[in-house]
């Protein structure tokens, strides 16, 4: 708390709940508005819960936070979010690491190419995208590897590939 210095960084409402989230909200927007708080978001809302937000909103949501990987883009909503201005924090970004992910070919591919893992090399496509990924881990070993995104950028076609990769795997 005295690290904060009494102030969240940032304050995210967590699901579009009925009739719970609007109230919710103005409450964190007071929060905001009173500098308690620097930033403000949202949790898995989709775009129609949105709309209904930016109805009685003082301030829209700066990041919106939902499941978002190379197999599952959901780009319609990362397209309406970047038209709003609200920043993408992907959630199960590396896909829970699902097999059919981590065993695709494209991916081990470029993965082989720029010497990483197939998790670094979706974390940096996350980055690519301007996307805020939060990968979680209680393995020392990803913890490290997943900082070790930032000694390389993907080149536009490796990026295309990757993108071609949806296929709705939720």
């Amino acid at each position: 708390k005295a690290k904060l210095n009494n102030k969240l960084n940032i304050y995210l409402l967590h699901w579009p709940f009925p009739f719970l989230w609007k109230e919710e909200w103005k409450r964190m927007e007071d929060l905001f508005l009173t500098g308690k708080c620097d930033a403000m978001g949202v949790c898995n809302f989709e775009e129609k819960h949105l709309r209904k937000l930016f109805k009685l909103c003082r301030i829209k949501p700066m990041f919106n936070q939902f499941e978002c990987h190379p197999t599952f883009q959901q780009k319609s909503l990362v397209d309406f979010c970047r038209k709003n201005g609200i920043t993408v924090i992907a959630y199960s970004p590396l896909a829970r690491l699902d097999k059919k992910t981590f065993e695709n070919e494209t991916l081990n591919a470029i993965a082989g190419k720029y010497n990483k893992t197939v998790g670094q090399i979706i974390l940096r496509w996350h980055i690519e995208h301007g996307y805020r990924p939060i990968p979680s881990s209680s393995s020392e070993k990803h913890i490290v590897e997943n900082f070790n995104v930032f000694d390389f950028q993907l080149n536009e076609e490796d990026i295309k590939r990757i993108d071609g990769l949806d296929c709705g795997n939720r």
